[in-house]
């Protein structure tokens, strides 16, 4: 583990992600002109109960939503499920606008953050966005995008876009 180099942070958790992290998504997406984004194809890794992706539908109707999940709990109008694990989702790559990730650390097995980031990678179109909101391997993920070249988006570093070809 990389350790957390900001310790002002160690006093949250994952559980705290949705209600500090998820408002900020939407707003530097907007900021950095790619709220079109949200109204594309936005793929949550390890959506549990679909709550989130729920609340997306609410503001962005037009959005393709996906929830991949080993286990959906929920069955939302307008939202497609796949039971399959974060870093083996079966999906076609290149079909994502949006990944994120709300508080995946511990809630699936075997998911390596490498193997997660790979997968996320796989899915997201040039010129996409991966936005990791799990505060507790929140270095982790920064350090491995920037690995894969993706730039960090100015205002806060979770949100991550992939390099467009050259």
């Amino acid at each position: 583990m990389l350790g957390n180099p900001i310790p002002e942070y160690t006093q949250y958790t994952d559980a705290d992600a949705e209600k500090l992290y998820l408002p900020l998504i939407v707003d530097n997406l907007n900021d950095q002109g790619l709220g079109a984004l949200l109204e594309g194809t936005i793929i949550d890794l390890g959506c549990g109960t679909g709550k989130v992706l729920s609340e997306i539908r609410k503001k962005h109707p037009r959005a393709r939503l996906i929830g991949v999940d080993l286990a959906p709990r929920q069955d939302h109008e307008g939202i497609e499920y796949v039971t399959a694990s974060v870093t083996a989702t079966g999906l076609p790559p290149e079909i994502a606008d949006l990944v994120f990730i709300l508080g995946l650390a511990g809630s699936s097995p075997g998911a390596s953050v490498i193997h997660v980031v790979q997968e996320i990678d796989r899915l997201l179109k040039p010129g996409g966005v991966a936005a990791i909101l799990s505060i507790s391997e929140k270095w982790e993920y920064q350090t491995l995008f920037q690995v894969f070249a993706y730039t960090s988006l100015a205002t806060c570093d979770f949100i991550h876009q992939k390099p467009r070809p050259v």
